[in-house]
């Protein structure tokens, strides 16, 4: 983002911030002008969310890339063609430290 000078580039950290704040409106009460009565809306009732797990995919979902970098559709090709061995490899270095039970999450 930043080669192409985008304002305000949002960092890894700032992303997972507002990945968590969203998870953190999701489970909030249900607003009663939502329907959740159709079988299509249904599963997404606030009751039927496990939000702490929501909440750990949403503060962990991209820590990876605290190691293997973020790697953007305009990086190096290979750079891109490499993200995701090298994503697999910062995960299990994370796993270590971080141990069991949470490792295996």
């Amino acid at each position: 983002w930043v080669r192409h000078n985008i304002p305000f580039p949002e960092s890894d950290s700032d992303h997972m911030h507002r990945c968590a704040m969203c998870a953190l409106l999701v489970t909030q009460p249900p607003d009663p002008r939502d329907d959740y009565t159709k079988p299509e809306t249904c599963m997404f009732h606030p009751e039927k969310v496990d939000s702490t797990r929501l909440l750990k995919m949403a503060v962990t979902h991209d820590l990876c890339e605290s190691l293997a970098g973020d790697v953007t559709p305009f990086c190096d090709p290979s750079l891109v063609n490499s993200k995701e061995e090298r994503e697999e490899q910062a995960m299990r270095s994370i796993q270590k430290v971080v141990g069991d039970p949470l490792g295996e999450e």
